[in-house]
């Protein structure tokens, strides 16, 4: 049960760091937001599990790189 919560939160963290990347209005604010996923990705490795199942995996493989 506490592995559920725990991904829920993590996919509502994800999500809404995605988010504000693509509606960032200026390129500063996109880089800023792609740093902190990239962070989040890093610092939660239960993240990269959740991203597996992903809808927007295109996205995440965008920013890994």
């Amino acid at each position: 049960m506490a592995r559920k919560w725990k991904d829920t939160l993590l996919q509502l963290l994800l999500n809404n760091l995605l988010y504000l990347q693509q509606n960032a209005y200026h390129e500063s604010e996109r880089k800023l937001y792609k740093k902190n996923t990239i962070q989040f990705l890093y610092l939660y490795p239960d993240a990269h599990r959740i991203c597996e199942s992903f809808h927007d995996l295109d996205i995440i493989k965008g920013i890994n790189a």
